[in-house]
């Protein structure tokens, strides 16, 4: 999508009632359903679906490759996302406020696709840090509950001795049916 394009779309939808949003965001080629509603938030994003019933909060910064929201799925209010990842709920899958989910450039920090993933009926809560230098997948029915949790995507192994360091990177996999609470840190 050209920058331009790019631009109409993420100023529609921090400026404009939802009804007209979704009607630019129609025109400039995005695939939104019946009965979305989209509050003033920036959608910086190359690639949106929006299946039908969805919402998407006030105060959001969105911006990402993908955005892919399944029926009655939702996004909160005052969430970041940003960097070069593709975001997919599932049917009814939310992620609900003041969360922040990141990605560093496509360089040497971080190199391939990632994508955060949550599945039928999952939740993020609220006020949790989801680093996705690779992807995240939390399963059907599962919940990131009460504040403050942590997913790390990368981490470091430091030699027995000297400054030597090396960062391991690897994707976090969170089953079914599962229920991970306040101020924990997944890593």
């Amino acid at each position: 999508m050209g920058r331009a394009r790019k631009l109409l779309c993420a100023l529609s939808a921090a400026l404009l009632p939802s009804a007209l949003a979704v009607w630019v965001l129609r025109a400039c080629g995005h695939r939104v359903g019946s009965n979305c509603r989209i509050g003033f938030s920036v959608l910086w994003v190359d690639q949106l679906l929006l299946q039908g019933n969805n919402r998407i909060g006030h105060g959001n910064l969105i911006a990402c490759r993908r955005l892919c929201i399944g029926h009655n799925g939702y996004i909160g209010r005052l969430n970041m996302v940003s960097g070069p990842i593709s975001i997919l709920l599932r049917d009814t899958g939310s992620i609900g406020n003041a969360n922040k989910i990141v990605r560093g450039p496509v360089d040497n920090v971080t190199s391939g696709p990632a994508m955060l993933l949550i599945g039928r009926i999952g939740k993020i809560t609220a006020n949790h840090r989801v680093d996705c230098t690779r992807s995240v997948r939390i399963g059907d029915y599962s919940t990131l509950a009460g504040i403050g949790i942590q997913v790390w995507t990368h981490g470091y192994i430091h030699d027995v001795s000297g400054p030597g360091r090396y960062r391991i990177d690897g994707a976090v996999n969170i089953g079914d049916n599962v229920y991970i609470g306040a101020s924990s840190i997944v890593s």
